[in-house]
């Protein structure tokens, strides 16, 4: 079986066949400015879908292969795309660059299931949607992890109060997702069996239950 390793940098998107090491496809976002876009992390199904969480500045078209306008966005955004990097769905992301929202991480899992991870302070509506689920981060700001479904559709939010910043991810053979950062404070969190301990200054590895529980 010859694996798919999937690259993203700047404005290009390209697929490597990791065995001949033959270029498969390369596609630029297009853009309405001299400003350019960015991607700031790439994830996959290890099947036939990948996931990008990136951020425009002016509309930028994600559609990148039959160029239709439904796509276009302003600021920061997740988008998932097929082997052939053909749009699947899109969603607003949390803007990374901005002072007060910022957005590290997207995985995806093997049942194209979405998470998005970052941090933020004051008060924030993770639903990208219609529905409103606004939650404040509480005085010293908190991490978050998003759920979205293999359509795109918001399922949960689970907010954290680290001052800590959610580096990497993965999923256990049991479906729960496995986080892991860098905390800067002394942060006492409950977890869902009510349980409460307290997250020092360091490395951090939180488990998350497929229904967001902690």
């Amino acid at each position: 079986m010859v694996r798919k390793s999937f690259f993203a940098f700047g404005l290009l998107m390209i697929v490597n066949q990791a065995k001949s090491q033959e270029l498969n496809w390369a596609y630029s976002y297009l853009q309405t400015s001299t400003q350019q876009e960015t991607s700031y992390r790439i994830s996959s199904n290890h099947n036939d879908l990948f996931v990008i969480a990136g951020k425009g500045i002016k509309n930028i078209n994600l559609d990148v292969v039959s160029g239709t306008t439904g796509y276009e966005s302003g600021e920061s955004f997740i988008a998932v795309y097929n082997k052939d990097a053909e749009i699947q769905w899109k969603v607003d992301g949390v803007d990374q660059f901005s002072h007060t929202k910022y957005g590290y991480n997207v995985f995806m899992d093997e049942d194209d299931n979405v998470y998005a991870m970052g941090r933020y302070s004051g008060s924030l509506d993770f639903d990208p949607g219609p529905n409103n689920v606004t939650i404040n981060a509480g005085p010293t700001g908190a991490m978050y992890v998003q759920k979205f479904d293999q359509t795109g559709k918001f399922l949960w939010v689970k907010v954290v109060p680290l001052f800590g910043i959610p580096e990497q991810a993965d999923m256990k053979s049991n479906g729960n997702l496995v986080v892991g950062g860098n905390n800067f404070g002394n942060t006492p969190i409950t977890l869902s069996n009510s349980d409460s301990i307290k997250i020092e200054p360091g490395l951090f590895v939180l488990e998350f239950a497929p229904n967001g529980d902690l």
